[in-house]
C-alpha cells in the first residue's frame, strides 16, 4: 500500500524482496552418540577362589599371571572408555556448530522494504514502513542471501549493495541458472542504472581483501591462480601481486584475460600476428582417424587479445570471390566481407548464378552441432558487385517464372478436380436413370 500511495504521489520507487532460496546441500545432522556408548564400561568381577581348597605353587603361578592379564584388560578398557565418553561429549557441539551455521534466517527483521529515488543526489534510499525508518537496513532479516528490485515489471539484482560479505556456496543456488532466470526480466541499461553500479562497484573495491582461499573463487577484485580456468591466463605475466593467503599470491581480477585459439580469434573477426608464439598451451579436443578408428590427442595453442590485430578482407579481382579451402566464405562479422563484393541473402541463388555464368559463393556466418560433429551454418551468398544488379534482376525474373509455374499448376489441379467431380456426378445419374427408372429412390 505504501508503494501504491508513493507511485500515486508521482514519487519514483520499486519494491526490494528478500529471497531465501533452498540450500543446494542438505543440511547435516551431528550424528548422536548412542546410550551404550555414554555409559562406561561395568568392571569385571574376579573370579572368587574355592574355599577350603589349598593352591599348588603351579595355580599360584596361573593365578598371578591371570591377575595381571587381568589390570591390563582392565586399564584398555577404561582408556577406551574415557575416550568413548570425551568423543560423545563433544558431539552434541560440534552438531550445535554446524545447525548454527546452517540455520534458517530467523523470524524477526522485514523481507520486503521499498526503495525511493531521490533526483538532488541521484541516489536510491530504502524506506521501511514497518518499523518507521528512513536509510536504515538493520531491521532486515539476516542473513541475505538475494535481494532484488522490483519495478515496472523489471527486476534488478541488488545483493551486493546490501550483503557486504561472500556468502557460502550451500547457501546459494547455482549461479548460471540464476543469472539465466534473471536475464528475460532485466531493464534496459540506463545512465542511472550505470551510475547505481559504479557506486556498488567502488563500494566493492572498498571492501578489505578475503582472508580465505575459499572467498577468493569467484571474487570480482580478486583471484588465485589455482582459480583460472582452462582458457584463462595471467597478462601481463609479471603481474604485481596485491597480498598474499597463506603463502599464494593473490592478483587483481582485471588482470585475468581470456585466450582463444586462431580459429575462435578469427570468428571474431581478429587474426593472430605473425610470429606471435602462443602464450598457453592445453590439451585439445581428440580427433579420431576415420580409417583406423584412432584417436589422436591435440594440443591446443591459445592466444591473447594482445596478441592480434583487426582481420585485414581480401580484395576480389576480375570477377572472382576470394575463398577459402573448403570454398567458402568466412563471413563470421560483417567487416569480414571480403573488398569488393556485396553480401545477397536470396534462396537459390547460385541456381542463377551458374545459368549466368557469375561466380557465386555461400558465405559462412557460423557453426553448430549435431550429429555428433560441428557443421557449417550458411546464410547468403557473395558475390561482386559489378554483377550484384545483374543477378537480382535475373533472380527476380525466375522468381516471377517460379511463381507463374506454381499458378499453372495449382489451375490444372483445379481443373482436374472438378472434372473428376463432374464425371463422378455425371456417371451416378446415368446409373440412377437406367437402373432405378423414375421411381425417384436413391
Amino acid at each position: 500500500m505504501f508503494l501504491v500511495i508513493l507511485r500515486c504521489l508521482s514519487i519514483e520507487a520499486r519494491l526490494c524482496l528478500s529471497l531465501y532460496p533452498i540450500p543446494l546441500h542438505e543440511k547435516e545432522s551431528g550424528s548422536q552418540g548412542s546410550e551404550n556408548d555414554n555409559k562406561p564400561l561395568g568392571k569385571k568381577k574376579a573370579p572368587k577362589a574355592t574355599k577350603g581348597l589349598k593352591k599348588t605353587p603351579l595355580q599360584e603361578v596361573e593365578q598371578d599371571s591371570s591377575d595381571e592379564e587381568e589390570q591390563q584388560s582392565h586399564g584398555k578398557s577404561s582408556t577406551v572408555t574415557k575416550k568413548k565418553v570425551r568423543r560423545a561429549a563433544k558431539k552434541p557441539k560440534k552438531a550445535e556448530r554446524l545447525e548454527a551455521r546452517q540455520e534458517l534466517p530467523g523470524e524477526d527483521g522485514v523481507e520486503h522494504w521499498v526503495e525511493v529515488f531521490t533526483p538532488k543526489d541521484s541516489k536510491w534510499i530504502p524506506v521501511d514502513a514497518v518499523h518507521g525508518s528512513v536509510g536504515d537496513v538493520s531491521q532486515i532479516r539476516q542473513p541475505l542471501l538475494y535481494v532484488l528490485g522490483i519495478q515496472d515489471g523489471r527486476v534488478r539484482e541488488l545483493t551486493a549493495k546490501y550483503c557486504s560479505g561472500w556468502l557460502p556456496k550451500k547457501s546459494r543456488v547455482r549461479e548460471n541458472w540464476w543469472q539465466q532466470s534473471l536475464e528475460p526480466f532485466r531493464p534496459a541499461p540506463s545512465e542511472r542504472d550505470l551510475l547505481e553500479d559504479k557506486q556498488l562497484e567502488s563500494r566493492l573495491f572498498r571492501q578489505p581483501m578475503p582472508s580465505a582461499i575459499t572467498e577468493l573463487k569467484g571474487h570480482p577484485v580478486y583471484v588465485l591462480k589455482r582459480h583460472l580456468l582452462k582458457y584463462e591466463a595471467l597478462y601481463p605475466a609479471d603481474a604485481p601481486p596485491l597480498g598474499f593467503v597463506r603463502g599464494e599470491p593473490v592478483y587483481a581480477r582485471e588482470c585475468v584475460h581470456t585466450l582463444r585459439s586462431r580459429e575462435s580469434w578469427l570468428r571474431e573477426a581478429r587474426m593472430v600476428r605473425v610470429r606471435e608464439e602462443p602464450y598457453k598451451r592445453v590439451k585439445g579436443r581428440a580427433k579420431k582417424d576415420l580409417l583406423s578408428g584412432m584417436s589422436t590427442e591435440r594440443e591446443l595453442e591459445l592466444f591473447g587479445l594482445w596478441q592480434t590485430e583487426p582481420y585485414m578482407p581480401p580484395v576480389a579481382f576480375g570477377g572472382k570471390v576470394p575463398r577459402n579451402e573448403w570454398g567458402n566464405v568466412e563471413l563470421f562479422k560483417s567487416c569480414m566481407l571480403p573488398v569488393g563484393t556485396v553480401h545477397l541473402k536470396a534462396p537459390a541463388l547460385g541456381r542463377v548464378a551458374a545459368k549466368l555464368n557469375i561466380d557465386c559463393v555461400p558465405a559462412v556466418v557460423g557453426f553448430e552441432g549435431h550429429g555428433r560433429g560441428v557443421h557449417p551454418v550458411f546464410d547468403g551468398w557473395v558475390v561482386c558487385e559489378e554483377f550484384a544488379d545483374t543477378l537480382m534482376m535475373a533472380w527476380q525474373e525466375e522468381q516471377v517464372n517460379i511463381s507463374d509455374r506454381q499458378e499453372e499448376k495449382r489451375q490444372k489441379r483445379v481443373f482436374g478436380n472438378w472434372r473428376r467431380l463432374i464425371r463422378g456426378a455425371l456417371i451416378r445419374a446415368r446409373l440412377r436413370d437406367k437402373y432405378l427408372g423414375d421411381t425417384g429412390d436413391d
